[in-house]
């Protein structure tokens, strides 16, 4: 430590040291070089007068006069030498160069030390460094500045078409991949009011309270996915949802019956049923009941089977695939931005499902978007991860 201090402190003084040098110097350089410019003009002038005299170019009388005002010129050279010999103080403009350098070059670079450095660092070999998540890392720093700017794109374009559901829809779902909590739920808001409570929309806002509140759903929630479930009865996310929040209530008996409805009125093939199936086993072994002795109620036999396909995501993510809503909606963006924000979220959710391959429901919105995308090998690739994961 002694060493490395030692060695800042020499640099920065010698540093520091050239430059007032430099600074302070640099006059008294320029006028030796002009004073001795000037006595070697003066010498050839004489060499110049012995020639012409010799040559009876000009008369004796002249160049005696001419000897006598080069002397005085000389005289006056050898004056200003003198003067220049001596130390001349500085001007206002130096001095300012003297104090910034001599006091602020090393303040600010001490400054930028403490901030940026540190002499506890290790040193990294070559051969220990992992060069490919280094550039994996540096893809995904690419990959959101390229983001960023497709986002601002969409945002100037909302403020010139304030009227457009899909794109606030859009804005919202995106602003909640880069974790901007705010601007997500207030452009959902807006998507909300202008497409009149569109249930499709409203479900978008929901969820999107509930994941911003860290899965817990609060009661702005709650009465948006009751009134979804008013006009659309089957709603798979609306009912998984309410049933969280009555777990979250601690009232589990009613979790575990809204579960079990919310089976009752969904497809066999569902995709949320092993999620579903969990809760309702881990509902049970709290009530300390067998959870084949609840059966669905009424209004869920009445009900029956649906065919939606609309998955609840149970936990949320830093970062989320486009859906097929998602995708749609980038419809009103040129075409060149529209395929670059899909083509941006889908690598998102491709490279986080490399680092997290148990996904399930990642897998699931990745296989979906790569089929709207048209890209079969892909999507077929992701269909067998997922019949793996199902296994």
């Amino acid at each position: 430590m002694v060493e490395l201090w030692f060695g800042i402190i020499s640099i920065t003084v010698f540093v520091v040291v050239t430059l007032l040098k430099f600074l302070i110097g640099k006059r008294h350089e320029v006028e030796a070089k002009r004073i001795n410019y000037d006595i070697a003009i003066f010498k050839h002038q004489l060499l110049e007068l012995e020639s012409d005299l010799k040559h009876g170019i000009i008369m004796k009388t002249e160049v005696e006069a001419a000897r006598s005002e080069i002397a005085r010129r000389l005289l006056r050279i050898s004056n200003d030498s003198e003067d220049a010999a001596a130390l001349t103080p500085l001007n206002s403009h130096q001095k300012l160069a003297s104090i910034f350098i001599g006091l602020g070059v090393p303040i600010i670079a001490s400054a930028l030390y403490f901030y940026l450095g540190s002499p506890n660092y290790s040193d990294t070999p070559y051969l220990a460094r992992d060069i490919q998540a280094e550039r994996e890392s540096q893809k995904r720093t690419d990959e959101g500045q390229k983001m960023a700017g497709l986002i601002k794109n969409l945002a100037d374009r909302m403020k010139r078409e304030p009227n457009d559901a899909r794109g606030w829809l859009l804005l919202g779902r995106t602003y909640l991949t880069m974790e901007r909590e705010e601007e997500a739920i207030e452009a959902l808001r807006k998507a909300v009011k202008i497409s009149g409570d569109d249930p499709a929309v409203t479900i978008e806002l929901a969820e999107a309270l509930v994941i911003v509140a860290n899965n817990k759903v609060d009661g702005e929630a709650r009465k948006l996915f009751r009134s979804i479930l008013s006009r659309e009865a089957r709603n798979p996310r609306a009912r998984y949802y309410l049933a969280l929040a009555d777990a979250q209530d601690g009232k589990l008996r009613d979790a575990l019956q809204g579960w079990i409805d919310l089976l009752a009125v969904s497809p066999p093939s569902a995709p949320w049923h092993e999620t579903v199936n969990e809760n309702i086993k881990n509902a049970a072994k709290k009530l300390n009941v067998e959870a084949s002795s609840v059966k669905p109620s009424l209004s869920a036999k009445l009900l029956g089977n649906s065919k939606i396909d609309a998955l609840p995501r149970q936990q949320p993510s830093p970062i989320i695939g486009p859906s097929p809503t998602e995708i749609e909606a980038t419809e009103q963006l040129s075409p060149n931005e529209r395929a670059q924000m899909i083509r941006s979220m889908v690598e998102s959710l491709a490279s986080r499902l490399r680092d997290e391959p148990s996904d399930l429901d990642g897998w699931r919105r990745l296989a979906r978007a790569y089929q709207v995308l048209g890209e079969t090998k892909k999507a077929k690739e992701a269909n067998a991860q997922i019949e793996r994961l199902s296994q």
